[in-house]
């Protein structure tokens, strides 16, 4: 445990952001339990500094950080609540139209105005019949218009970080061309091209593995996706970023440059990457830690991935402190850390006899699935188990899969007028569909599960305790193992009153 406290603050710095961002949003009414956070930092440095353990002053300065950090965005956010009936409402439309049946139809509209008041939001709008316009196209709606709730207790923050207002149409007016940024305009001439060249399902799948925009998928085949354990490539992480990460460095190197330049050449096209994606919880963190990783290899650093890891979150969370309550942001930074604390031990141990890719793939896949568990039953109320098997089949030829659609969805992106190679991608990207509908169509592909949060907290503390991080013999983990599995079900009663 020494060396963990010692070597790692930077871990125990996110974790106490992080839980002073949580707590601040169990409470986000009440401006008391603020105070009462504050204070409680407060005191704690005074006692640090009393017993001369200033080396620990950084758990109260990132506990109190969270907490003002969130306060902060709750305040602003709340002050500019809407709630009107009938309001006129203009913006462009950022998303491409689409529909639940012929009766219900959405898209969301960025440079939101109201009444004449500009917001600089983005909102949702649901409309009972299919508008007369397109992406890219500026529209006037009179309609009912409300705020999005933060949603910190049920993780669907919108509002803070996105799409704010929620839109409920009476009429849409379409009055001409509007106005969207760079990455919005660059991601809609791209979808154009692509539903004008492929059918419906090859565009959703293109558009959800390289840009992880998954707005208009089909909810069908969306829940074949995430049934067969393969939702994980459909949102843009360390998978992608690593790819193309590893894309742009091989040409790095052929060019043999400084490493001033080295770095320039890899980070450019990951950080334009990442722009075009929305910068999402997932995005960042892959980002941080490709470049964490990359300047430790050229500076001959010892990398640490739970540092990198760490780092990122705290990077995310001064950036957006409301991605702590988004589904994406666990999800990620879960299936992470099952890589860096489960994998390890699967591959040197448990599967050390099975051959080496066979062993690789099946390892990252239990690794991932395994600390994501809790999430899934949490978020979703069911569990993936066929998850290896589809794993087995895609993660192989996924590299090359996204490369190719990468490689020819920005030829056609220079070259417009080849877009009908597009057509190519319905070929690139079977695997993926085929597996989706052949595995995640199986009545056995997902069992559904209920279960209590504090047991989840429990049994992703247990994983842990157990791993190599901590530093204690195993009797003695499993000992510490069972203590916070019996206070966490001790604490069942009182999380309702949080």
């Amino acid at each position: 445990m020494k060396r963990l406290v010692n070597k790692r603050p930077i871990c125990f710095a996110a974790l106490f952001m992080g839980i002073g961002i949580f707590l601040t949003g169990m409470y986000e009414d009440a401006v008391w339990a603020r105070v009462l956070f504050l204070a409680a930092a407060l005191i704690f440095a005074g006692f640090v500094l009393i017993f001369k353990k200033a080396r620990l002053l950084y758990i109260p300065i990132f506990f109190a950080l969270g907490v003002l950090l969130l306060s902060g965005v709750i305040d602003v956010y709340k002050s500019t609540a809407v709630s009107s009936v009938k309001a006129e409402i203009t913006g462009t439309i950022s998303t491409e139209i689409a529909s639940k049946n012929e009766h219900s139809y959405y898209f969301k509209i960025d440079n939101v105005t109201i009444d004449g008041e500009e917001t600089g939001k983005q909102a949702f709008v649901v409309s009972g019949f299919l508008p007369n316009a397109r992406a890219g196209d500026k529209v006037k709606i009179v309609g009912d218009v409300s705020t999005y709730d933060m949603g910190f207790r049920d993780f669907t923050s919108y509002g803070a970080r996105g799409t704010k207002f929620y839109v409920k149409s009476r009429k849409i007016e379409n009055v001409g061309q509007g106005v969207l940024s760079f990455d919005k305009r660059v991601l809609i001439k791209y979808k154009r091209l692509l539903y004008d060249n492929c059918d419906d399902m090859t565009s959703d799948t293109a558009l959800a593995l390289l840009f992880g925009d998954r707005f208009a998928i089909d909810s069908q085949y969306s829940h074949n996706v995430k049934d067969a354990g393969i939702l994980h490539i459909f949102a843009v992480s360390g998978l992608h970023v690593g790819m193309l990460a590893a894309v742009t460095a091989f040409l790095a190197r052929k060019l043999k440059k400084k490493k001033a330049l080295y770095l320039l050449i890899v980070e450019i096209p990951l950080i334009l990457y990442g722009w075009i994606c929305g910068f999402g919880a997932s995005v960042l963190r892959a980002i941080v830690m490709s470049t964490v990783f990359i300047v430790s290899g050229l500076t001959g650093r010892q990398r640490d991935s739970l540092n990198s890891l760490s780092l990122a979150a705290i990077i995310v969370l001064i950036l957006n402190p409301t991605d702590m309550f988004t589904k994406g942001f666990h999800l990620s930074f879960a299936a992470l850390l099952g890589l860096i604390v489960i994998v390890p031990r699967l591959t040197r141990k448990e599967l050390s006899g099975v051959k080496k890719k066979v062993r690789d793939i099946c390892a990252t896949s239990v690794g991932v699935n395994v600390m994501l568990l809790p999430y899934m039953v949490g978020f979703f109320g069911e569990v993936q188990t066929l998850f290896v098997i589809s794993n087995l089949i895609i993660l192989p030829i996924l590299p090359f899969i996204y490369t190719i659609s990468l490689v020819i969805s920005l030829f056609v992106m220079i070259l417009p007028s080849c877009a009908v190679i597009l057509n190519a991608l319905s070929v690139v990207l079977f695997p993926i569909r085929f597996v989706a509908q052949a595995i995640g169509s199986l009545p056995i592909s997902s069992v559904p599960v209920q279960a209590v949060d504090m047991f989840g907290l429990a049994y992703l503390l247990t994983i842990f305790i157990m791993s190599r991080y901590v530093f204690l013999p195993r009797i003695k983990k499993m000992a510490l193992s069972l203590v916070v599995c019996a206070v966490c079900v001790a604490m069942i009663p009182v999380i309702p009153l949080l």
